[in-house]
């Protein structure tokens, strides 16, 4: 087994007769950061409270490739009141982050060591089916590697140099430069 870079005690946890795993899960909407995991109650990890949802969430595969292409995964949630779902339609969420850490839980329900991260991303698109009473939600996530094939949108110009970095003069004469026919003597 591929221990990764989990800490001694995460390896320890792994390694007992019982073992508690637990999947968590940030959601980082423009209107509010949204940390659940996939128990009940309410756990603390990294300075933050992760609520348990008391609904089905699932997470379709986490792919690993070596090639480096672009995965995504799926987020589904179940089971969330109709009346919680304009909140949720009225955010505008594609690019927002998503992370998402396999933890490991003591008999006392508090998280051992430092989770291991799985997925890092951003949101990309979601369906909600609303039956009337609930809804479920699901959230289409991308790698961030996705940005391997988006274009690249600066240009060797002062104007974007002074966007970046304002009053750097590096790149103050390149319009002067750029039609300027140079003779080499021979």
């Amino acid at each position: 087994m591929s221990v990764r870079n989990l800490t001694s005690s995460v390896q320890t946890a792994i390694g007992e007769t019982v073992v508690k795993p637990a999947v968590l899960c940030e959601l980082a909407f423009p209107s509010a950061t949204v940390n659940f995991w996939t128990g009940q109650g309410t756990i603390s990890w990294d300075s933050k409270s992760w609520d348990g949802t008391g609904r089905a969430v699932s997470f379709s595969t986490f792919p690993e490739t070596t090639d480096g292409s672009s995965q995504g995964i799926q987020i589904d949630i179940s089971g969330i009141d109709s009346a919680d779902i304009d909140d949720i339609t009225q955010d505008e969420f594609q690019g927002a982050d998503v992370a998402v850490w396999i933890a490991f839980l003591d008999s006392s329900g508090s998280v051992i060591g430092d989770p291991f991260q799985i997925f890092a991303g951003i949101m990309d698109t979601g369906e909600i089916n609303d039956n009337g009473k609930t809804a479920t939600i699901s959230i289409n996530a991308e790698s961030k590697l996705i940005n391997q094939i988006k274009r690249i949108q600066n240009r060797y110009t002062d104007q974007d140099q002074q966007r970046l970095y304002a009053g750097d003069k590096g790149l103050e004469f390149i319009g002067k430069i750029q039609d300027k026919q140079i003779v080499w003597k021979s």
